[in-house]
């Protein structure tokens, strides 16, 4: 905030840390609604997309002289595109995709991962500035936030209106479409065309033996009266 020109003692950075606010809880908001109308992949792509823009409008309006609106414009820009999807989803996802087995231990993994991330980030910010200047650090940043655009286009799967067991008996099947998640994943086929869950299918097979175990001992009752 203060290299886009606003100062502490006027007053200018609370006011501007109140609009970023405000705009990141409606992002949330906005992000909570759409997550099962438009899916998981529709709002990364979009997270990301508006990110990575944000980051090279503000690494341009750096260049220059340019107001200090217009760079609180850029920052705005890139905090909406954040809390849309990058920012909820990575603690959807990986409860989602993680198997039961590994999901506890998985999830914290996930969380420990983003917020080393995040520490790096604010670590080394003033010293990449100092290195590369604030053209060549808002640029970095959004040739990473394009990186993961690629990544989230060709590797994370869609697990809209995809139950956890359905999305766990799937991963173990090599081959399918983005639609459903693939790589990896697959699309969900539909009720009619796949069986009953394996926890289920374990079940009816107990059932199965335990009523031909129970008709052996009644004929055998039956031959010995």
């Amino acid at each position: 905030l203060e290299e886009a020109g606003f100062r502490e003692e006027n007053g200018d950075v609370f006011l501007a840390s109140v609009v970023m606010g405000s705009l990141k809880l409606a992002a949330v908001g906005v992000a909570i609604v759409f997550v099962d109308r438009a899916g998981r992949r529709p709002l990364l792509f979009l997270s990301f997309s508006v990110q990575s823009a944000a980051l090279f409008l503000f690494a341009w309006l750096s260049v220059g002289d340019s107001p200090g609106y217009l760079r609180l414009s850029a920052i705005c820009l890139f905090v909406i595109g954040f809390s849309l999807g990058a920012g909820p989803l990575v603690y959807t996802l990986p409860s989602e995709l993680l198997p039961l087995r590994l999901r506890g231990i998985g999830v914290g993994l996930a969380m420990f991962l983003s917020r080393l991330v995040s520490s790096i980030t604010s670590v080394t910010y003033l010293s990449l500035t100092d290195a590369l200047g604030p053209v060549g650090v808002f640029s970095l940043f959004g040739v990473i936030c394009l990186g993961a655009l690629l990544f989230s286009a060709t590797m994370v799967p869609e697990t809209k209106g995809t139950s956890l067991e359905d999305i766990e008996d799937a991963a173990s099947t090599v081959g399918g479409s983005h639609e459903y998640g693939d790589p990896g994943l697959g699309r969900s086929p539909p009720d009619s065309a796949r069986g009953p869950p394996v926890y289920i299918q374990t079940m009816m097979e107990s059932e199965l033996e335990r009523s031909r175990g129970f008709g052996q001992s009644h004929d055998g009752l039956s031959i010995q009266k």
